[in-house]
């Protein structure tokens, strides 16, 4: 319902004024008893609808507010059945109905005055049920069965002080839901807050025109009823139609919209997930449910078309099987994503690559999935093994550097048992040999010499070059028997090889030294390098 559509309430009200106006024509009774039991119906209507609806509404002032109609409509019943001429109640005259209709006044201003308050806390509706049932019992009782309800309006017509008095509290009431309801005013759609207002106002004048009058049923009576329909029917406008309907019409409206959204939402999904350059693999249990381009490219696009449901493990290769299976199983036990990790994943054709998984958990209606994403990093291992050979290899012989015997030499140090020796070598005037015959050649005879000394030596040995001509090399665990015959043999090979060759040079100078600990092992390459250098000058003398 929107202003733009006030045609329809309009038209309603219009058509019960027409029969108002067809039961004034019969008799002033009929017509007051019609405005009555359509203003009863509708704050039953009113009740039933919030009654019904109260587990969805988040504004508690509809919940109070549909509560108080209904037990104003069973005093809107009650002022029925008391009017005199009707005679149902033998024995009261007027009293009773103004009775009631001052209690039924007050309750519902009083319900506008104090609902307001309660927007945005937590009410419990059936113990708000039973305090109105408690007061409506106890007004019921004092004027039916106790008989100490004070008058209102005594045998001859005339109103008590006690009436007067209670028709300017029911007013002053009115008022005051006035006042709260512009007080609470952000709270309320702009639709329910004008109706409800009107209401309010038609209320209002109601009072003014029974505290404008001496006796209750004078001249102005006939308005006051067309006001108490209209009131009624303005708060049924604001609250059912404006305050429930509205919103279900919009809540109805939304869920539409957000299914339509979801649906975009998916869509758009799966198709950034058909176009991510990363594999995705959706798995459930081992058993694959779902793998985007990506991944079919990266392990085999027909084999997963012809094999749906088969097991992500087929595509890991078997030596990884145990550690990725304790990964999955973390997140079933309720981890719910975990760092990536660097796995061998086995193509179909055979190939095995190397790719980084990171795997989170999803669960998807009912159903715990993981998600597997996969990347190629064959092309960054292989760079990083690359960077890690040239920081650790030299370039030009194969040997190991000199960092990276710097830090063999660190662990050493620490060892208590190193029981073995150190070898030192040096190729004599290659410095000659450069000027002479060009860098190219120096460097050939620096390879040669150096595949010489590697080919001496195990594997826990450590063989270095540590300078442009120099070379260093840790034998842990070997005597000096042994040490002395392999440099004799370095020595033998590479004058063999100076021998064969068309460039003269004058071979190499040794050093070598024993240390039986690892503390050991400075001092060892110290005597190493002074007994190379001795025999490097005897060399530079024979050969002059």
């Amino acid at each position: 319902m929107s202003v733009a559509s006030y045609g329809v309430p309009v038209m309603r009200f219009a058509i019960i004024l027409v029969a108002l106006f067809l039961a004034k024509t019969k008799s002033d009774l009929f017509f007051y008893s019609l405005a009555e039991i359509a203003s009863v119906a509708i704050f039953l209507s009113i009740f039933l609808l919030v009654w019904n609806s109260r587990r969805y509404l988040k504004n508690n002032f509809f919940t109070l507010m549909g509560i108080a109609y209904f037990f104003v409509g069973i005093f809107g019943v009650f002022h029925l059945l008391s009017i005199v001429e009707a005679d149902i109640f033998s024995g009261y005259d007027r009293n009773l109905q103004e009775q009631v209709s001052i209690v039924m006044r007050f309750m519902l201003g009083a319900s506008f005055a104090g609902a307001p308050f309660l927007i945005g806390k937590r009410i419990n509706a059936g113990l708000s049920f039973f305090a109105y049932s408690a007061v409506t019992a106890f007004v019921l009782l004092s004027i039916f069965q106790w008989n100490i309800f004070p008058a209102v309006i005594l045998s001859d017509g005339t109103i008590t002080p006690l009436g007067i008095a209670a028709g300017y509290a029911a007013l002053a009431v009115t008022i005051g839901g006035l006042f709260s309801l512009h007080y609470k005013k952000d709270s309320f759609d702009n639709l329910v807050f004008l109706f409800i207002e009107m209401s309010l106002f038609a209320n209002i004048l109601i009072e003014f025109l029974l505290a404008g009058n001496r006796y209750f049923f004078a001249a102005s009576g006939d308005i006051r009823h067309i006001l108490m329909v209209l009131s009624a029917y303005l708060a049924y406008l604001g609250i059912v139609e404006a305050g429930l309907m509205k919103p279900y019409c919009l809540y109805i409206n939304e869920l539409r919209a957000k299914g339509k959204k979801m649906r975009e939402e998916e869509a758009r999904g799966k198709l950034l997930v058909d176009l991510s350059p990363q594999a995705i693999i959706v798995h459930e249990k081992g058993k694959i449910v779902f793998a985007n381009p990506a991944a079919e490219g990266l392990c085999g696009a027909k084999f997963f078309c012809s094999n749906p449901g088969k097991s992500i493990y087929d595509f890991i290769r078997p030596d990884y099987h145990s550690f990725v299976a304790k990964r999955f199983q973390s997140l079933a036990c309720g981890i719910m994503a975990l760092p990536s990790s660097e796995i061998k994943l086995l193509r179909t054709c055979g190939k095995c690559i190397d790719v980084e998984e990171m795997s989170i958990l999803i669960k998807d209606k009912g159903k715990d999935l993981i998600y597997t994403i996969l990347k190629d990093i064959s092309g960054r291992k292989s760079a990083r093994e690359k960077i890690q050979h040239i920081s650790t290899y030299d370039a030009l012989t194969g040997l190991h550097n000199v960092l990276y015997f710097e830090k063999q030499l660190q662990k050493f140090k620490g060892r208590r048992d190193f029981n073995g020796g150190v070898i030192r070598a040096d190729i004599n005037g290659l410095k000659k040999i450069n000027d002479a015959y060009g860098h190219s050649v120096g460097d050939e005879i620096i390879q040669a010499t150096a595949n010489i000394i590697s080919n001496e030596f195990r594997d826990e040995d450590i063989v270095a070059r540590i300078g442009g001509d120099e070379f260093c090399i840790l034998l842990p665990n070997t005597n000096g028997k042994m040490i002395l015959a392999i440099a004799e043999r370095i020595k033998s090979k590479v004058n063999r090889m100076k021998a064969e060759g068309s460039i003269r040079f004058s071979g190499v100078s040794i050093g070598i030294a024993y240390a039986k600990s690892g503390k050991d092992v400075e001092s060892a390459l110290k005597a190493a390098r002074q007994m190379m250098i001795k025999n490097k000058k005897l060399n530079e003398k024979s050969v002059r």
